[in-house]
């Protein structure tokens, strides 16, 4: 069982990393203003960042959760240990980057006139999001980092 979810905890983790990198470029590409209307630009949001965080919360937290479960059986080594506080870190980011400042901008979205404050909130749920996806990046890294062979 606790080499199951040990590698499950590292499916989950890299799963992360893949998709968040995939929105990345994904959103990346939809800034094109040639591709939509400016309204379309806005309306964005409310569509693809639903599903990220549901993506993120969905697959950091089970991967915090069977990791635990593997290390407390015994499963990983030191750095799949520190591999699973960075994706608790990561995980905290991405709960204060969706309370605090998702959850205000997406309220800004619906108004007719976007408040001063809009392009603030974005470009620090930009920085979140990145030193969010790269923690995570990292605790995928040291989970994933080979064990040792086990001597008889």
């Amino acid at each position: 069982m606790s080499r199951l979810c040990l590698t499950l905890s590292r499916l989950c983790l890299t799963a992360w990393v893949g998709i968040g990198v995939f929105f990345v470029m994904a959103l990346l590409r939809l800034r094109n203003p040639d591709l939509f209307s400016a309204t379309a630009l806005l309306n964005h949001p409310r569509v693809l960042f639903p599903l990220f965080y549901q993506f993120e919360f969905g697959l950091l937290g089970l991967a915090l959760v069977v990791g635990a479960i593997a290390r407390l059986q015994g499963a990983g080594r030191r750095t799949f240990q520190i591999g699973l506080w960075l994706a608790a870190a990561a995980l905290m980011l991405a709960t204060v980057d969706y309370l605090w400042v998702y959850r205000p901008l997406s309220e800004m979205i619906e108004r007719p006139v976007l408040p001063p404050e809009f392009t603030q909130l974005h470009h620090r749920s930009r920085w979140i999001n990145t030193a969010g996806l790269l923690i995570a990046t990292a605790a995928a890294c040291l989970a994933l980092w080979p064990e040792p062979p086990r001597n008889p």
